[in-house]
């Protein structure tokens, strides 16, 4: 059997990879994600509602990520409107996130694959204001790490705990859009 020269192999080897590399660029903007949908954009000031995720976060190891979900003083779509993921503030919120709310409904759901590590379990409930009317939605994401699977009524309970403890923090709709005092 006649051996290689390491110059050739090495020839044919850049010509792999510059045909790889030139497969994956044709592929490649069809499979990057579509930008988010924006329909609105939060003022230079830290409003109330922004305040309020970040507190949760820093209160709440065992929370992966939260966002709140309304439709903005004079806007009329649901739209993602504070929360920990800081580059999707802005937009436009999936149906289930608007049905939580104009439904009165709490949902869980699990969003992970089975090699995650931490999983994610997701409960939406309704945000309320302190007199108790849903005011929008408010998205926990739960770390559920491989292992240590919980019932949903944990998540649920927890979540509702959240929630409730924010209610006296929030007077009406339009205060998680003030700034922050």
């Amino acid at each position: 059997m006649k051996q290689m020269m390491p110059s050739r192999l090495i020839a044919i080897a850049a010509v792999a990879i510059g045909l790889a590399t030139a497969a994956d660029a044709q592929t490649s903007p069809a499979s990057a994600p579509a930008p988010f949908k924006r329909n609105w954009s939060p003022p230079a000031f830290k409003i109330k509602g922004q305040v309020l995720a970040d507190a949760i976060m820093a209160q709440h190891a065992e929370l992966i990520g939260v966002t709140f979900h309304a439709i903005p003083p004079g806007m009329s779509e649901f739209t993602m409107f504070a929360g920990s993921y800081h580059d999707r503030i802005g937009k436009v919120s999936g149906p289930d996130d608007a049905m939580a709310m104009t439904l009165g409904r709490i949902m869980i759901e699990t969003r992970y694959k089975a090699t995650d590590n931490p999983r994610k379990v997701v409960v939406l409930v309704p945000l309320q204001d302190a007199a108790g009317d849903d005011v929008g939605t408010v998205v926990f994401g739960f770390r559920d790490d491989v292992g240590n699977v919980k019932a949903a009524g944990f998540y649920i309970s927890a979540a509702i705990q959240m929630r409730d403890a924010l209610r006296a923090q929030i007077a009406s709709h339009d205060d998680l859009f003030h700034g922050a005092d």
